[in-house]
């Protein structure tokens, strides 16, 4: 749908726009701290290991009541992760790209006119029967 929105113009906008972020501090921070996160075997299995667990979680939540004794692998695993140097780097980093990309978003939404924030939630025509379910 969204290419049904945007003509040429529009996409080589977002083109440059796009190239510009990836020219930040901010991006490029977090691009060699993501190299460096899946080049590293003890960072990546321990990033691998918390998102297998997030899932197993959410697996669990759609069955039952998750319990707290449920967590206790996941907390091992944020423990890790907080004792790992690379990791903390790139979720240092990560949070810096989505802040930066709240305030563009601020920005851009400021200059229109128009909070999405506020406005009320539009949903496809083709998938309306599914948000009745």
């Amino acid at each position: 749908m969204s290419s049904l929105l945007l003509n040429e113009d529009l996409k080589n906008v977002s083109r440059k726009f796009a190239e510009e972020i990836m020219q930040t501090t901010v991006f490029k921070k977090f691009q060699i701290t993501r190299s460096a996160i899946l080049g590293d075997e003890a960072a990546s299995s321990i990033m691998n290991l918390l998102r297998d667990e997030q899932e197993r979680l959410l697996e669990i939540s759609c069955e039952r009541d998750i319990e707290e004794n449920d967590f206790a692998e996941l907390n091992n695993l944020h423990e890790k992760a907080n004792n790992n140097q690379l990791i903390r780097s790139y979720l240092e980093a990560e949070k810096s790209l989505f802040q930066l990309t709240q305030a563009l978003n601020t920005e851009i939404t400021s200059l229109i006119g128009f909070d999405f924030a506020l406005s009320v939630m539009h949903r496809d025509d083709d998938n309306e029967e599914a948000a009745w379910e």
